[in-house]
């Protein structure tokens, strides 16, 4: 099971994922959310996801290439050991824009980075 909250603060909303990003209404899920996303940034927070599998990889590059149509910045945050080891294996780590986020006040200075960067 995959659950989900999204946060905005101003043009950011950090979409925050727990649980297990696979294949099935997961996924579903996890794309109809961040699709619905109005915002010069998304961040994708994974901290509390137990298992990615290839479903879930390719749901992340939807993404992904939905951002880019929309003129939107998106990175992925949080990555767990299971998570990292997974997007460098397939050498999505390198197609991912992967920020080395560990706590709150390290996405206030990603929320800073973003604000002064030309959107």
């Amino acid at each position: 099971m995959l659950q989900l909250s999204a946060q905005r603060s101003a043009d950011m909303v950090v979409l925050r994922c727990t649980g297990r990003i696979v294949a099935g209404e997961a996924v579903v899920a996890l794309h109809r959310t961040a699709t619905a996303q109005r915002a010069a940034g998304l961040v994708i927070d994974l901290r509390g996801v137990e298992i990615l599998d290839a479903a879930g990889l390719g749901t992340l590059l939807r993404i992904r290439q939905w951002c880019d149509s929309q003129g939107m910045k998106l990175k992925l945050v949080n990555l767990n050991k299971h998570v990292r080891e997974v997007l460098a294996v397939t050498a999505l780590d390198s197609v991912l824009l992967v920020h080395p986020t560990e706590n709150d006040s390290d996405l206030q200075a990603l929320r800073h980075e973003w604000a002064c960067a030309e959107i």
